[in-house]
């Protein structure tokens, strides 16, 4: 039986990575340093990833600010290769967007520096959605209250109560959305430490549900 709660749903959003995709997450500067070789340039500053994920600076301008970088045009490619290695699609995942398509639209709500949109292209998860809302090109992230507001306005005759947003972080996945009245739905992820998942700050950080895989998502979601 579906979730009583989820009656009036229309639409599911979905984060992708830790949410659809699985693995491991290497992080950028074990990517730009480890890997790739680059050296951190003298008295350089913290990588300016927000900047990145918000379409403010581009990718290479912000690596060069920290790292030395010799090959800028080859420079995106390359960590974008290295970050990908290691992730796989979660367990379930087609056959959950397959069934979920069925019923309802499915759209993206991500997070990203770009490489968000190289892994759905990569895993073949694109053909699922009808809407992608990278924070790259609305230039806010999910933990901030205007990236909802522009969501919301994307969708003028739907009401709040008809999205589910589906996620494993509950500061970008689950607060923003509790406090505009949307559904949502937490997953246990691999992309950061159990403790942060379950990292309350304050009631609006509470998931509607909270579920350890994706096949806990088709019996809330599917009747």
């Amino acid at each position: 039986m579906g979730h009583a709660l989820f009656e009036a749903v229309c639409c599911v959003a979905f984060d992708i990575n830790g949410t659809l995709i699985d693995g491991r997450y290497r992080g950028w500067d074990e990517v730009f340093r480890e890997v790739l070789g680059l050296r951190r340039r003298e008295n350089a500053p913290p990588l300016r990833w927000n900047e990145v994920q918000t379409g403010r600076l581009s990718f290479e301008e912000t690596v060069a600010l920290t790292y030395v970088v010799e090959h800028p045009e080859t420079l995106r490619d390359e960590a974008f290769k290295v970050y990908m290695a290691g992730l796989k699609l979660r367990k379930g995942c087609t056959e959950l967007l397959e069934a979920l398509q069925e019923k309802y639209e499915l759209v993206v709500c991500s997070d990203t520096s770009g490489v968000t949109k190289v892994i759905a292209n990569a895993f073949g998860l694109e053909k699922y959605f009808s809407k992608s809302f990278y924070s790259i090109d609305i230039g806010w992230m999910k933990s901030d209250r205007e990236f909802w507001i522009a969501f919301l306005s994307s969708f003028p005759k739907r009401r709040p109560e008809e999205f589910v947003m589906v996620g494993d972080n509950p500061r970008c996945d689950v607060h923003w959305p509790n406090v505009f009245g949307m559904g949502t739905i937490q997953i246990e992820t691999t992309e950061m430490f159990l403790y942060r998942t379950l990292e309350v700050l304050d009631e609006y950080d509470r998931p509607d549900v909270y579920v350890r895989n994706l096949g806990e998502i088709s019996k809330i979601l599917l009747r």
